[in-house]
């Protein structure tokens, strides 16, 4: 199915007081984006976010959006 091929990537999109959004490609180890070979690996990665720890003036956890590459 088209809409399995890869590579995918996901979009971090972070919230600030003020209001403020910006959002950034998940990065590997490298500072590179992080790319994934199929949907599910990227809803995994997701999953293994939960514990996202607030950073200075964020108003919630980030959101993640799947995008095809």
């Amino acid at each position: 199915d088209e809409a399995d091929e890869g590579p995918f990537a996901v979009l971090v999109t972070r919230q600030y007081y003020g209001p403020t959004a910006r959002s950034s490609f998940a990065d590997d180890d490298n500072g590179q984006p992080r790319e994934f070979e199929t949907c599910a690996d990227a809803e995994a990665w997701i999953a293994d976010q939960d514990d996202h720890e607030i950073g200075h003036n964020e108003s919630g956890a980030p959101t993640y959006t799947i995008v095809a590459g």
